[in-house]
């Protein structure tokens, strides 16, 4: 959908059609999303987008050579930045005054993230039904809503702290852990998150 939006803005907000589509229309899209969106975005829609004409071709919708095949965009390689066991734990570490709900609350969900390795939309739709417990055991069993696979994330197996015989996502769990609630942590758009 996004590409498809990506593509009529470069259209000048028209649909797109088949009949339209040929080389000088495909390096032209390429060309307009300099710029606008990072290399491998624009490298991600130019594989949709031939895509999108691959199979137009195998339902007889496109009866040319796919011109996508002869554009290549190259991948930028991305150095990747992770927190220092250090740094996480000055997070962890960090204290709020009270009228800081929101703030302490931001924090221990990035946390729980940092812990389990849950994307932002995963945790926004985190439910109390989908904490399973087992004794000492106690697991998330869950849809990932961006790849639709299921996640079984072992909480009693990561980042234990042995002096509190737990862990570091199961003691943020606790926190905010309410079967009568709806979800686990308040959702918020992501933006506002983010921010």
């Amino acid at each position: 959908r996004n590409t498809l939006n990506k593509l009529k803005a470069y259209n000048g907000n028209k649909d797109v059609l088949f009949k339209d589509i040929n080389f000088a229309f495909a390096d032209g899209f390429v060309k307009y999303l300099v710029g606008r969106v990072t290399q491998n975005t624009i490298r991600k829609h130019h594989k949709n987008f031939k895509q999108f004409i691959k199979i137009a071709i195998k339902k007889g919708l496109y009866e040319k050579k796919n011109p996508c095949d002869d554009l290549k965009v190259k991948e930028q390689e991305v150095k990747i930045i992770a927190l220092t066991w250090e740094q996480l734990q000055s997070i962890e570490n960090l204290t709020f005054e009270p009228y800081d709900k929101q703030l302490s609350l931001f924090r221990d969900m990035f946390l729980f993230q940092s812990y389990t390795g849950l994307r932002v939309s995963d945790l926004m739709s985190l439910k109390p039904e989908h904490i399973k417990r087992n004794g000492n055991e106690i697991m998330i069993y869950k849809t990932t809503i961006k790849v639709n696979k299921h996640a079984k994330i072992p909480l009693h197996k990561l980042f234990p702290l042995p002096d509190e015989k737990t862990t570091r996502p199961i003691k943020v769990l606790e926190k905010y852990y309410d079967e009568n609630k709806d979800f686990i942590f308040k959702p918020y758009e992501p933006q506002t998150y983010n921010k």
